[in-house]
């Protein structure tokens, strides 16, 4: 039977100063009134029923999450001991959801991401957990709109049908590399949606992980002996890496599904552009704002007080003011908030 895990553990350190520790960028409601990972539990719903919809999160998030999503089974909240990289979080959802159904294919899915066109992404979905049930692993790929440098991407075979081979997973490229792939035509962007059965999971561990492959065996154990200090000992010295380099690269059979929803993971400010509505002036406008002769920019007001935001002759820029920080950039340079984030970090913790 299929399930789906929604990893919702990240920090979301390039949406600050929004986004902060207690309150990541999967507890805020960026597009709409609602949290990014209330939609994509509601989202979900059509792949599968809530008692077969899981959240993995870190345990400070555990609360708040539990909060925006009543209808998750309580038991359905996983909490990761500790941090550690989108392979051990899987693995982990894996051995949980083993507990109830030993022959279970995953659909595994972010958290914060946006997708638009609900028909087609639930179409694509089942057609990757068909894939799975066959003992395939199945991801699915965007085909690419622009020379994007902050994806990796997905290269294919070329074979008639909705479901490909894949050939190679590439990492984010510099800017005339990826002209180079928008022209071949065989590159898809890497949406980092999965599909495996629990089975394909544990074996491919077992071949390129074997030590994790064992680690994740006494895991099991410890869950089925309801052990949760044995399975925190353990997750702790679990290393720390994503699916991508740890399973997929390696694997045999992989394929992909291009998609024909809209995806984006919208990892910065200048991604907004992309997502939501603009005023006349191709700005995005949150909260008081006073903007004059300003163009193409993201000016977000979150202060409570009655404070005003006034920006003039100001084109591509962002500016996020709340109660106790603001934000100023060019749209340009939107990814290196992580390194205002790398400063906090140093100077000012109280402020993540």
């Amino acid at each position: 039977m299929n399930h789906a895990i929604i990893m919702a553990g990240g920090s979301g350190t390039r949406f600050w100063p929004l986004s902060r520790r207690e309150k990541p960028k999967q507890l805020l409601p960026l597009w709409g009134d609602r949290t990014l990972v209330d939609l994509t539990f509601e989202r979900l719903r059509g792949f599968a029923p809530p008692e077969r919809i899981y959240v993995v999160t870190g345990e400070h998030l555990a609360g708040p999450i539990s909060e925006v999503l009543p209808d998750l089974p309580a038991e359905n909240l996983i909490v990761e001991p500790s941090a550690r990289n989108t392979l051990p979080c899987i693995a982990l959802a894996a051995e949980v959801v083993a507990q109830r159904d030993s022959e279970a294919t995953l659909g595994v899915f972010a958290a914060d991401h946006y997708v638009s066109g609900e028909v087609a992404f639930l179409r694509t979905c089942s057609l990757g957990d068909r894939s799975a049930q066959q003992g395939q692993i199945a991801t699915i790929g965007v085909r690419p709109t622009r020379p994007e440098t902050g994806y990796g991407y997905i290269k294919y075979k070329r074979q008639e049908g909705p479901v490909l081979p894949v050939e190679a997973f590439v990492e984010k490229p510099d800017r005339k590399t990826a002209l180079t792939y928008l022209e071949d035509g065989r590159y898809l962007w890497n949406a980092g949606i999965f599909f495996l059965s629990i089975e394909t999971l544990r074996r491919e561990l077992a071949a390129q992980q074997p030590k994790m492959a064992d680690q994740f065996n006494e895991i099991g154990a410890a869950l089925s002996r309801g052990d949760k200090d044995e399975v925190g000992r353990i997750f702790a010295e679990v290393d720390s890496i994503s699916l991508d380099y740890g399973i997929m690269e390696g694997a045999d059979g992989v394929c992909v599904i291009p998609a024909e929803f809209e995806w984006n993971d919208v990892g910065h400010w200048a991604a907004l552009d992309e997502v939501l509505s603009t005023d006349p002036s191709s700005n995005i406008v949150t909260g008081e704002v006073c903007a004059i002769d300003s163009e193409s920019s993201v000016l977000i007001n979150q202060s409570s007080t009655g404070k005003l935001l006034a920006v003039v002759g100001l084109k591509d820029v962002v500016v996020v003011d709340t109660e106790d920080a603001t934000l100023v950039l060019p749209k340009d340079q939107a990814q290196r908030v992580r390194e205002v984030v790398a400063w906090l970090k140093e100077k000012r913790g109280d402020l993540l």
